[in-house]
């Protein structure tokens, strides 16, 4: 079985070098990648992974515990307890079907965050990939604080024995029941409604792209993983650009038949994502009651079912685009950038791949804010949702942000997505 890709990756775009050592004592289906940074205790996370093990599944779980250049001692005793804690839970655990390894590394202070943190640990499985020559090894990503249903690792490995996806984002749910502070829970409902508004709306649209970036709920094959050049070093929204990549090789599903819990906890460690939200909803009471005008949708759909005009002419396809979005499509040299994608494409289907990876899901999000920001203000969510299911076929039953994000995450589960 061919295997270059993972020998390409690790010999030639490997950054930051990992360990020769083999984690683990034989082969793994799945391997589990973890970055833990400043984590007291990861026992929760890691049993939870425990409990859906299955005994025809060998998986193996990475668990990079990382310090950055500048941190005191606080940190390092934070780390040191966790991992005694770990190991003593690990004592009892240890099988053929399930094993653990721990890594440790101190991350320079200019790159030190969460992508490269995901990144060494991800880096670690495919070199273990490679060494089995498994290039259809599942790597799965997965947090410190979050914790999976009891059948999540039996259907990832399902799913790609029946699908054989070079990648997926697995459903997820917030749980929001549990926490006791009911400002908070009103908080993360209506951020995470707002974010499955966001990639229905830009499915409307026809961005490629349109899936949910979750850190603790994504996997690739290694091979996919390699052939796209590996996790980005980002600090932040590390998870978003590097579902892009994966989603350009195509064969991008989304896996519904489990879901992934991630925490709703706040967090300053990053610029934005879930936690900066949740902290941002305290600190400045942000209440999350407004999103993004479905109008802009319906503008940006516009856009791109101009594709074919595109190919034919770039001139005339700019000139039908919609005129709202002229001036940005200007500033970022539209026209410019679709000749070159047309004169070098032998058909349409090699343009419309091509122009999907240019146009990519930044782009659309940088095209929403334009929008935002000089035609159509953000307008009230719930209104935005209804709208949206209207689109959908479908009425939203009760405009009460609970029930509607109970009702979008049913409706999630039972219309799964996917690019070919």
């Amino acid at each position: 079985m061919q295997t270059s890709a993972l020998s390409t990756y690790l010999n030639r775009q490997l950054q930051y070098p990992v360990s020769e050592k083999q984690p683990f004592e034989s082969e793994r289906d799945i391997i589990v990648v973890i970055p833990a940074y400043k984590e007291i205790d990861l026992t929760r996370s890691i049993n939870s992974l425990w409990q859906s093990r299955s005994s025809f599944i060998r998986v193996g779980i990475i668990v990079h515990f990382n310090q950055h250049e500048e941190d005191d001692e606080t940190a390092k005793e934070i780390h040191h307890q966790a991992i005694s804690s770990l190991k003593t839970w690990y004592e009892g655990k240890k099988s053929v079907f399930l094993e653990l390894a721990i890594m440790e590394s101190i991350l320079p202070e200019r790159d030190a965050g969460v992508g490269l943190a995901r990144k060494i640990g991800m880096d670690w499985a495919v070199r273990s990939f490679e060494k089995w020559q498994k290039p259809n090894g599942i790597i799965a990503c997965f947090d410190a604080d979050s914790i999976c249903e009891k059948n999540y690792l039996i259907e990832l490995k399902s799913f790609f024995d029946r699908n054989r996806p070079n990648g997926v984002s697995i459903h997820f749910e917030h749980p929001y029941v549990e926490l006791k502070d009911r400002s908070q829970a009103h908080a993360i409902i209506r951020y995470e409604l707002h974010l499955r508004y966001l990639v229905h709306g830009f499915r409307y649209a026809g961005v490629r792209q349109a899936f949910h970036a979750i850190g603790s709920s994504m996997a690739v094959t290694a091979e996919a993983y390699a052939k796209q050049g590996g996790m980005n070093k980002r600090k932040a929204g590390e998870d978003f650009y590097f579902m892009q990549k994966i989603v350009n090789l195509g064969r991008y599903f989304e896996l519904n038949t489990t879901t992934v819990y991630p925490s709703a906890r706040e967090s300053d460690r990053v610029p934005f994502g879930t936690g900066r939200a949740m902290m941002d909803a305290k600190c400045e009471r942000k209440e999350f009651t407004f999103s993004y005008a479905w109008n802009n949708f319906e503008t940006l759909r516009e856009l791109l079912e101009h594709k074919v005009l595109f190919y034919e002419d770039p001139e005339a396809g700019f000139k039908k685009s919609p005129s709202i979005l002229q001036p940005f499509l200007s500033n970022i040299h539209f026209v410019q950038s679709i000749k070159k994608l047309s004169q070098n494409s032998s058909n349409y289907a090699q343009f419309d791949n091509a122009f999907h990876q240019w146009f990519d899901g930044f782009k659309a999000m940088k095209a929403m804010h334009f929008l935002r920001d000089h035609i159509c203000p953000d307008q009230t969510l719930l209104d935005g949702v209804a709208k949206m299911m209207r689109k959908e076929g479908a009425t939203l039953a009760e405009k009460e942000y609970e029930a509607a994000l109970l009702q979008l995450r049913e409706w999630d589960k039972t219309h799964p997505h996917f690019v070919l």
